[in-house]
């Protein structure tokens, strides 16, 4: 085990040559359920609840910053997640709000 890791977890590398934890195959940590390659370096999180877009109640809204992205996030009921929609927005996001008249900015 790696000195200050918690139990469990391991040292690897990242294909840019850094290391990373990796959960070694016995781990009793869970696995995401979802998880982008190349990574996305999430920003923020936020639920959609509004009215405006209907069909996107429960859905998450997260900023990608490597990707320069606002991603949907839709969930199953069962514990699952799937990426829904992708949107280049050109800028990094650091934050993602909805707004009072469930406007996202």
């Amino acid at each position: 085990m790696d000195a200050g890791a918690p139990a469990g977890l391991r040292s690897g590398h990242s294909s840019a040559g850094g290391a990373r934890a990796q959960a070694s195959q016995d781990s009793d940590l869970t696995k995401p359920v979802i998880y982008w390659t190349p990574i996305i370096a999430p920003g923020n999180l936020t639920f959609y609840n509004g009215a405006m877009f209907p069909e996107w109640r429960g859905s998450a809204l997260m900023s990608g910053m490597a990707t320069r992205t606002l991603n949907r996030i839709t969930f199953d009921g069962k514990g699952g997640a799937k990426p829904a929609e992708r949107w280049d927005v050109g800028h990094r996001i650091r934050d993602v709000e909805v707004g009072p008249d469930a406007r996202c900015g």
